[in-house]
């Protein structure tokens, strides 16, 4: 096989493949998210039990007893402060350095400690070293991990303290003052190094406990104390923790007010934020999360008015009086900000994160009576900012679709917008998220399914081509004059990796997809002529013919729309076709080039102009409920300008962002027909309807009475004649299809009346004769069933007319 044969391949694959539509993650990224979810237990949709909640409670006063031993030091130069010594002590061994300085044991904490983030971090690479070459994971190993993280979380604190100590005495090599016992903590330069290593991996560890381990979707979310709109302020409060933590290593003991001064302007904004901008859904969670801050900046202001008056008693008094009296205002400061939310409804348009506060308590609390209600909304703010809006927003529209109106099909569509916002790691792994959630679901669904089966064989056919390649190239080698002998080895290495994976996959989708005939009709040929196992090959092929035999019976019992039979095209809402599978080619006979240059509105006729890029973007900005667009027998024009009868049916589906599925089921009708104007005038015909026509050239253009040599007033107004053309009976019917504001106006030619009965079905029609013969006598019969042209029920755009026409 020649290189040029190899690019031809991949350059058809590259135009017309299915796999280059869906949505993909960059390898890394997939990796890394499916570690981060095995790792990370969301508590979002839990029951908060009573000892999960005081676990809470208990994590968050140990927080605030750990930043009060930072304010209230023990050597604060106040009179009377040492009275208070045993107090200070109390909150200084809330502190792991303070504790481990105590009992002595502070070289032991200090390797402890660099063992412990050295072998977290060893165990988060393993585990992504095993993800990334597909190997099993033992659950010890994933365990061990999990509570390391947890201890990491909770001791977050603690341990940046402590190595914070270990950079400055080893930098410094002062005299240690922070504690009541003297101790060393100079590691020298390796402390140094092993301090800012450590740094570094616990802001990271911390980063990811921080960013990853929450859930933004808001269902059930009012029950947990971790769902949150975003991260972003919770990011901002550690950092000031850390700020806090190095302000006082550095300059605590020398500069008293500075610092304090300090602490108060930072957590004061950190305090506001929480306030502002309710990042939690539980407002308990940003009450508690903002009470920390407020209780730091009361205690630096009492203290240094405490130090300025020089009384230690104020100090106590003051906030024993005075902090309760603050969380108290403040609680009621933060009620009013949620019971006054709704004043920012006219800034909703600008910012999302006001427009979700607006719409909280929708989202938390759905009540039926409001979901439609809901849904505009959300939709509408999509719409007005679809090419900016931030993906975060997405995952909130598309959570509510799916969670609260059960409609995965519409929240995948919501999902995977086509929007040019950039999106942070943080939004794209909360997308990560609910997207498996969705995509558990909607596998079940027909459409989907049909999606997955051709990329599946388009990823058969793939390899399939790969393999050919290999055995082309080695017996190109093998005819050259001096052919090197570790190439030869090299491709039948090459070779057998191939036929061991096709094999392999083969196996794998013929299980996978039992009802499918192309995946057994190309296993059966890959066994017959590949492998030459006969026997094997006989089985597939009974295998094949007997599924085949039953489809076609399942057909006559039940319209099969989602067939890999079926002719399929997939476009974008601008219309532009980007893929079509090998049936809709060989109705056409045509190639995927064909189609590639074509507009979906080329295909169907031209009195039909419902298929523009503004009508599919339309409806697929405005539907919130069914994904159909249309299911109607409009039928196409095939590639000669022929009318090929065919019912369509138009879905709105996603992969990587919405496109149009377009299902084409043609008719197996013995009829002839074509498309008038009001006036008679032929707009389309099928393909042997031109015979018709004395001269046989084309009837486009042409009246149909010219052609028919009848009168178009009275087939209108009686819908069915017969006449004689070429000495043959004709059986005429007329039907008119409405869609919307406009008609399609189908005359159909039958041969014989057994056709007419065939075809017809679901239709009450009666024939008049105006044949001047023997035939004038015959009798008008009764056909017993419905209009072909009668539409599904579901169908959006067309309103079939129903009316039972009768003779006049």
């Amino acid at each position: 096989m020649n290189k040029a044969f190899e690019l031809e391949l991949v350059e058809e694959e590259h135009q017309n493949s299915l796999q280059k539509l869906e949505s993909k993650l960059p390898k890394w990224k997939k990796i890394f998210f499916s570690l981060l979810n095995s790792l990370y237990h969301r508590h979002l949709q839990e029951n908060i039990s009573s000892l999960h909640s005081m676990l809470y409670y208990l994590q968050n006063f140990i927080a605030l007893i750990q930043i009060a031993s930072i304010i209230w030091t023990y050597d604060f130069p106040i009179q009377g402060w040492n009275d208070y010594r045993n107090l200070w002590k109390v909150l200084m061994y809330s502190r792991l350095d303070a504790i481990c300085v105590e009992s002595s044991f502070i070289q032991n904490c200090i390797y402890g400690t660099y063992s412990f983030y050295l072998a977290l971090l060893f165990m988060l690479f393993l585990l992504f070293i095993l993800k990334v070459f597909k190997k099993p994971i033992p659950e010890k190993l994933t365990f061990f991990t999990k509570k390391l993280l947890v201890l990491a979380s909770v001791g977050n604190n603690s341990f940046f303290l402590l190595l914070m100590m270990i950079l400055k005495y080893s930098w410094q090599k002062t005299t240690i003052n922070e504690y009541t016992k003297t101790v060393s903590l100079d590691q020298g330069i390796f402390g140094i190094l092993m301090s800012i290593l450590l740094i570094i991996i616990l802001i990271f560890i911390c980063y990811c406990n921080i960013t990853f381990n929450y859930d933004t979707k808001h269902i059930n979310a009012h029950k947990s104390y971790y769902g949150k709109s975003t991260s972003k302020i919770t990011k901002v409060s550690i950092l000031v923790n850390y700020s806090t933590i190095t302000f006082y290593c550095f300059i605590s003991s020398s500069y008293y007010i500075l610092y304090r001064g300090i602490l108060i302007i930072i957590h004061s904004i950190s305090a506001g934020m929480y306030c502002y901008y309710l990042p939690f859904y539980n407002i308990k969670a940003n009450f508690i999360h903002s009470v920390f801050h407020v209780f730091v900046v009361i205690s630096c202001f009492l203290s240094i008015i405490g130090y300025y008056i020089n009384s230690t008693v104020f100090c106590i008094l003051g906030l024993l009086l005075l902090f309760p009296i603050s969380i108290a205002l403040w609680f009621f400061v933060m009620n009013y900000r949620v019971n006054k939310i709704r004043i920012l409804e006219k800034y909703a348009k600008e910012n999302v994160k006001s427009f979700e506060l607006v719409m909280r308590d929708r989202l938390l609390n759905p009540k039926i009576e409001v979901i439609d209600n809901t849904l505009k909304l959300l939709n509408n703010y999509q719409n007005k900012s679809i090419d900016h809006v931030p993906k975060m927003f997405t995952v909130w529209f598309a959570s509510f679709c799916f969670y609260v109106c059960m409609n995965e099909k519409l929240a995948i569509v919501k999902l995977n917008t086509d929007s040019k916002a950039e999106s942070s790691l943080e939004e794209d792994f909360q997308e990560y998220l609910l997207k498996r959630e969705i995509t558990k679901s909607i596998s079940k669904s027909e459409e989907y399914q049909l999606l997955s089966k051709i990329s599946q064989f388009e990823k058969l056919k793939k390899l399939d081509k790969k393999t050919l390649i290999s055995v082309f190239t080695f017996l190109r080698n093998i005819v050259l004059k001096d052919p090197i002998q570790s190439n030869l080895e090299d491709l039948i290495k090459k070779f057998k990796n191939n036929l061991k994976k096709i094999m392999k996959l083969n196996t794998k989708l013929t299980i996978r997809f039992q009802d499918s005939i192309m995946f057994l009709e190309f296993y059966a040929n890959f066994v017959d002529f590949i492998l030459g196992d006969k026997e094997k090959a006989f089985s597939l092929n009974s295998r094949k013919n007997n599924l085949k035999k039953y489809q076609e019976f399942k057909d006559g019992k039940q319209n099969q729309i989602f067939s890999e039979e079926n002719p399929l095209i997939l476009t974008k809402n601008t219309g532009k076709i980007i893929y079509t599978n090998t049936h809709i080619e060989k109705l056409f006979k045509s190639s995927s080039v064909y189609f590639s240059e074509q507009h979906i509105q080329s295909i169907f006729p031209k009195s039909l102009q419902y298929f523009s890029h503004k009508q599919l973007k339309s409806f697929e900005n405005k539907t919130l409920d069914s994904i159909k667009y249309l299911d109607a027998n409009i039928g196409i024009i095939d590639s000669k300008g022929y009318w090929i009868e065919a019912s369509i049916s138009v879905l709105l589906v996603s992969l990587s962002y919405p496109i149009y599925m377009f299902i084409c089921r043609p008719l197996n009708l013995q009829r002839q027909s074509v498309i008038l104007d009001k006036n008679g005038i032929i707009l389309e015909r099928t393909e042997e309807f031109d015979s018709y026509n004395e001269d046989g050239l084309d009837v486009r253009g042409f009246n149909i009475e010219h052609v028919l040599k009848i009168n178009f007033k009275d087939l209108r107004r009686n819908k069915n004649i017969e006449i004689v053309l070429k000495s043959d009976i004709i059986f005429v019917m007329y039907n008119k299809i409405k869609v919307f504001d406009s008609k399609i106006r189908v005359v159909s030619l039958y041969k014989t009346e057994e056709s007419v009965i065939e075809n017809e079905k679901n239709s009450n029609v009666k024939f008049v004769s105006c044949v001047k013969n023997k035939e004038k006598e015959r009798k008008i019969y009764l056909l017993e069933s419905k209009n072909t042209f009668k539409t599904n029920e579901e169908t959006l755009l067309f309103d079939m007319n129903k009316k039972n026409h009768s003779p006049k």
